[in-house]
């Protein structure tokens, strides 16, 4: 059964973005079709250790590719959306990183959709954070959940 999971898991990656695209270097077993993005997609438990776990995959995917500054905006950014995900959600979560030259995206999707169609946010913490680290971030209602994403900005290099 754990094929099906993957598959269906596949196909909500395929729905929330307008592309799929190629993986980031050296991601074993994922194919994609477009040279100017890349993409890497994980699936966490519901654990306390997940949230690290997840801002250790985002950063390792950053880490070789963007600065330190950036690589740390993420840090924070993945780990005030997963922490979100275990504690509010409490459900099983998936993360995904999209790199495009100019930017990054991390997403995180859970299976528990919006009551009031917004999400909670406090000067200061959390969702409040993301939005001051972020170049945009959003909410997107799913009929079987949400994902939430931030958009970094990728420094030119010099």
């Amino acid at each position: 059964m754990a094929e099906d999971s993957d598959t269906a898991a596949v196909e909500q990656v395929c729905r929330l973005h307008a592309e799929v695209t190629a993986p980031f270097p050296g991601l074993p077993g994922v194919t994609g079709v477009s040279p100017d993005v890349s993409e890497a997609v994980r699936s966490f438990p519901r654990t306390r250790d997940s949230a690290r776990a997840a801002r250790e995959f985002v950063t390792g995917n950053l880490d070789s590719w963007a600065g330190d500054t950036m690589v740390t905006d993420a840090a924070i950014v993945i780990a005030e959306l997963a922490s979100n995900a275990v504690l509010h959600a409490r459900t099983p979560f998936t993360v995904t990183v999209s790199r495009w030259a100019d930017r990054v995206r991390i997403a995180v999707r859970d299976a528990v959709p919006l009551a009031d169609g917004r999400l909670v946010t406090k000067p200061g913490h959390g969702l409040d954070l993301v939005a001051k680290l972020a170049r945009r971030w959003a909410v997107e209602p799913l009929a079987d959940g949400k994902v939430v994403w931030a958009e970094l900005h990728v420094p030119e290099r010099g």
